[in-house]
């Protein structure tokens, strides 16, 4: 009989566990943080719950189906990447685009009713992306030139405001229509048709040429105004020089006029001072002569009478003249 009764206490309590349990499934949820949970009461939105929003997150009551319906999606942020396709510029040009995007359910409760009855399932929303995508790719693309995708000049790549361009249609799209918030877009690969290649290349040897050119005929035309700065300079430095050299003569005549006269009045001393001069030029060459030194000059200098008249410094005296016999 306790057997029994322990038996029928152990069955009530599982009865009662399971009942617990049936009931926390039937009347409640739990948001968790990466999720976004929409609550439907007979097929409408009664309320939304946000896994980004701390006060959302944990456990919530709601009445049994079929009266209150509970779907849950991730708002983790998801990548999307397009498949290359073929596209045309606004000069005709022909390029091959990969694009990218970051997307996510908006967080507000207008974007994810939008969401629930616009995708609803992960393939849609790929479906969605790529719709997007190719709109916003062929409008920006074509309005936009070659040279502004494929270019030597910095200048003229415009790649950060293409790439603004597409982001901001897709985003406005993607969130008025499918509750989608877009988070970034981007173009994840450029390539060219076997066809525009050549032009390409050819284009660029054109630009490289023309830069070629264009730093030649700056080097030569700095190259001619050095030369002529140089020559200038040239002109005036030999002008300058050749005027001071005139100065200098003029002023080396002013001096000799002075000796001159001195010379002129005492024409002994003249010749004393060449005959001086030229003994001084002759003496320190190496040579050997065998004279007499009274009888030739320059070398009477060297005389008796001339060794006395320097030794008494007779100054008052002209020096003795030597008189050839």
């Amino acid at each position: 009989m306790a057997e029994q009764n322990k038996r029928n206490v152990a069955s009530i309590l599982l009865a009662i566990i399971v009942i617990g349990v049936f009931g926390l499934y039937m009347f409640t949820f739990t948001v968790p943080f990466a999720q976004t949970v929409v609550v439907t009461q007979f097929g409408k939105v009664k309320n939304t719950f946000s896994g980004s929003n701390p006060e959302d997150v944990g456990l919530h009551f709601k009445l049994p189906w079929p009266i209150e319906q509970v779907t849950a999606f991730d708002n983790r942020l998801r990548v999307y990447e397009s498949k290359r396709e073929q596209m045309f510029t606004n000069d005709e040009q022909s390029i091959l685009v990969t694009t990218y995007a970051w997307w996510r359910i908006g967080d507000t409760k207008d974007d994810v009713i939008r969401y629930l009855k616009e995708i609803n399932t992960t393939e849609k929303a790929g479906q969605v992306m790529t719709s997007l995508i190719h709109d916003a790719m062929s409008k920006v693309v074509g309005q936009h030139t070659f040279e502004n995708f494929v270019s030597t000049d910095p200048k003229r790549m415009k790649f950060d405001k293409i790439e603004d361009e597409i982001k901001a249609l897709v985003a406005a799209q993607g969130r008025a229509s499918y509750g989608m918030e877009i988070v970034n877009v981007g173009i994840k690969r450029l390539e060219l048709p076997e066809e525009s290649t050549k032009k390409v290349f050819d284009r660029m040897r054109q630009e490289r040429e023309q830069l070629a050119k264009k730093y030649r005929a700056e080097g030569d035309s700095r190259a001619r105004q050095i030369r002529a700065q140089a020559e200038r300079q040239a002109s005036d430095i030999e002008n300058r020089a050749r005027a001071e050299a005139i100065m200098i003569a003029g002023q080396g005549d002013v001096e000799a006029a002075k000796y001159y006269k001195i010379f002129a009045e005492n024409p002994s001393l003249h010749n004393f001072i060449k005959r001086l001069e030229t003994l001084k030029e002759i003496l320190p060459r190496r040579s050997t002569l065998i004279l007499d030194a009274e009888q030739v000059a320059p070398f009477d200098l060297l005389s008796s009478q001339m060794s006395k008249w320097l030794t008494e410094q007779q100054n008052d005296v002209p020096p003795p003249v030597q008189t050839s016999k």
